[in-house]
């Protein structure tokens, strides 16, 4: 028993049961084709009716046999057993036929070999070695040695030359079977992995190929371009998203800053305002290290790389495409939004700084001046004469450039916000109110209100008052005669809008972009603080101050603040 265990598998093993199928199934295979030989044999004449007699009997036989077997194989106990009466069987059925055909059943003994190797591919090396020790035995055994211990030496030799070379095979064979079953099972999960990442991608990842139709889009990038990856896929990019042409163009670019990014680096740009590309590049080879490009008020940013034939059918590229550019993108317009703020907070700092240092060597050399000049006012008799008015007009200076350095002050200060809860309609009244008294409204000019319900306004009142009234003020002084101006509010997704529309002359792009920088103004007696301290305010109420403005159309100034629950 322990040398059958050695030659066949081990106990228990779970495959024995499907070899041992595979195995039957071959019998059946075999049985049919000697079934056909005989009948074959007989419409020929060539098998006599004995002989007949004797092989459908050994056929009968086999048959029942191996249907019996097929039947009972999922109730019987799969251990070496099993598969060694099997293989035993086979062995027993050739012998009989070698024994009762005769010299007519000689050409039979390759079943012997066939018997060999169907063992070796269903139960391997050791399946192998005991089949050719079995087909031995019954060779020795049915034939009688009627050849002689010559044959007997060379069928026993040639089927275990067989069992040997086929169990090797088969082994192997298996061998590589599991290694490519593995290997597969890993470029599943690798491709898993890949379709995982490219999902959950936070980044837009496009490829095209080189006619520069849409290969692949990730679902990232299909939402930063606002389509699905259906409709981009497929698609001409100069059709489905323009905005990306340029970092796929050669342009014709100026070179805008140089020695600051390294010996080797320049940036360049190209397009039009509304429209723009901003490159770094080498300036060995033209390679384009970053790119961003501006489409309106959208900022994106990408990186291009080519892709070469071999990754042709991967699922980036189309499997008959000639190569291709992967390009990996990102909407950066709130990034950029940021660092804009994280700037003009830098440069509040550092204005705070310069302010601190000279607040106190200006404020008491003009409190000195003035009250100098007031005592030799005192003392000329004659309130009327010339010295008189001008000393009035110093004193009148002084007070303005004193009322400036305070306004300077109170703007680079820190700001310390104590909030509370107001009616945001009632203080728009309020300013509207006094700005209505205003003597230098334009004749025939309307100051509008457009509340949308119940305004509840978190945050310090006065300070937010100041700059709704600086606001309305800058939309007076920006409208001519007959003019609008329209100021309103809602509450919008859990926060407070409040906004002051003009239909007047409107701003460039050049004065938009520095609106909100200290001492930065277009007015000829304007000192440039009122909009940076509105903005300033509403930065510290943790609100948003925002513009949209046309030459010749007019401007709006938008003021998000949170709502109550903020």
């Amino acid at each position: 028993m322990r040398f059958l265990e050695r030659f066949i598998l081990t106990r228990k093993n779970p495959g024995i049961i499907e070899g041992t199928q595979w195995f039957l199934l071959v019998r059946l295979i075999v049985l049919f084709l000697a079934l056909a030989w005989i009948v074959v044999a007989q419409a020929l004449g060539t098998w006599s009716a004995v002989n007949s007699e004797a092989a459908y009997g050994i056929l009968a036989f086999a048959f029942s046999f191996t249907m019996l077997t097929a039947l009972a194989l999922e109730r019987l106990t799969p251990n070496f057993l099993l598969p060694g009466v099997q293989i035993a069987f086979d062995a027993i059925v050739t012998g009989l036929w070698l024994r009762w055909l005769g010299s007519e059943g000689g050409a039979i003994s390759l079943f012997f070999i066939i018997q060999i190797l169907a063992s070796a591919l269903t139960f391997q090396k050791r399946g192998a070695w005991f089949s050719s020790l079995s087909a031995s035995l019954a060779f020795a055994c049915f034939t009688g040695l009627s050849g002689g211990w010559v044959s007997l030496l060379v069928y026993g030799s040639l089927f275990w030359v067989i069992g040997g070379t086929g169990g090797y095979l088969a082994e192997e064979l298996s061998r590589t079977a599991a290694t490519l079953a593995r290997k597969e099972r890993t470029i599943v999960r690798l491709t898993e992995l890949q379709e995982q990442i490219l999902t959950y991608l936070p980044t837009g990842l496009l490829t095209v190929d080189h006619d520069l139709k849409v290969n692949f889009v990730n679902p990232e990038g299909a939402h930063i371009l606002g389509l699905s990856p259906s409709q981009l896929v497929g698609g001409r990019l100069d059709v489905m998203a323009p905005q990306l042409l340029p970092f796929f163009s050669v342009v014709e670019s100026e070179v805008i800053a140089t020695g600051e990014l390294g010996r080797d680096l320049e940036a360049a740009t190209t397009g039009s305002r509304s429209h723009r590309s901003i490159f770094v590049h080498s300036k060995n080879d033209s390679r384009r290290l970053q790119q961003r490009v501006e489409v309106g008020s959208r900022v994106l940013r990408g990186d291009v790389s080519d892709l070469g034939p071999a990754i042709e059918g991967s699922g980036l590229l189309r499997a008959n495409a000639r190569g291709g550019r992967i390009l990996i993108f990102q909407d950066v317009t709130i990034v950029d939004s940021l660092e804009e703020r994280l700037r003009q907070n830098e440069k509040l700092a550092a204005v705070g700084q310069l302010a601190a240092g000279i607040a106190h060597e200006i404020r008491n050399p003009l409190a000195s001046m003035s009250a100098s000049i007031e005592m030799l006012k005192e003392s000329y008799p004659a309130p009327r004469d010339e010295n008189h008015r001008l000393m009035e007009i110093t004193i009148r200076e002084i007070d303005r450039l004193n009322g400036l350095i305070t306004e300077f002050l109170e703007y680079v200060k820190p700001d310390k916000v104590t909030k509370v809860i107001f009616d945001g309609n009632h203080l728009i009244e309020e300013v509207v109110e006094a700005v209505r008294r205003r003597k230098d409204r334009p004749p025939g000019s309307a100051l509008e209100v457009s509340i949308q319900g119940r305004l509840e306004l978190l945050g310090h009142r006065e300070k937010i008052k100041g700059v709704l009234l600086n606001l309305l003020i800058n939309a007076v002084q920006a409208i001519g005669p007959h003019g609008r101006i329209e100021i309103g509010g809602k509450q919008e997704g859990g926060r407070t809008v409040v906004w002051v529309v003009d239909n007047g002359c409107g701003m460039k792009e050049e004065v938009k972009i520095h609106l909100f920088e200290p001492f930065f103004t277009t007015k000829p007696k304007g000192t440039g603080l009122g909009l940076a301290i509105a903005y300033k305010v509403i930065e510290a109420h943790d609100g948003a101050l925002t513009v949209k403005s046309e030459v010749g159309k007019g401007s709006r100034f938008e003021i998000s603040l949170p709502g109550r629950d903020a």
